[in-house]
């Protein structure tokens, strides 16, 4: 009996480093995996500014006629503001028109 007990116990010591080695590599890996998820988080900010300054994409385009100089809270640096093109005669500050009315029954 005393031998099968000593069996369980080189078993059990077996099982338990091979846990250890397990956890050691699924840390690892948890590292490389945040890693790798960073970088493909900036490669898709970048993809799509990019596809925002080539007009690639289904918003409308953003054009620096006369930039904006503004004052970031945090520092006294100006920052440049774009205003998105707006039709003649009008500001991007103003409010759009209304859709025309349908006339009334009759």
């Amino acid at each position: 009996m005393r031998e099968l007990l000593e069996k369980i116990e080189d078993r059990q010591a077996a099982a338990r480093d091979e846990a250890d080695r397990l956890r050691e590599q699924i840390a690892h890996l948890t590292d490389r995996l945040a890693g790798a998820e960073r970088v493909l988080e900036r490669l898709q900010i970048t993809r799509k500014t990019l596809l925002e300054i080539a007009g690639d994409d289904d918003r409308p385009p953003v054009f620096c006629r006369r930039p904006t100089a503004r004052f970031s809270p945090c520092s006294r640096t100006p920052t440049m503001v774009c205003m998105p093109k707006m039709s003649a005669g009008r500001s991007a500050s103003e409010p759009s028109p209304a859709p025309p009315k349908a006339p009334a029954p009759s």
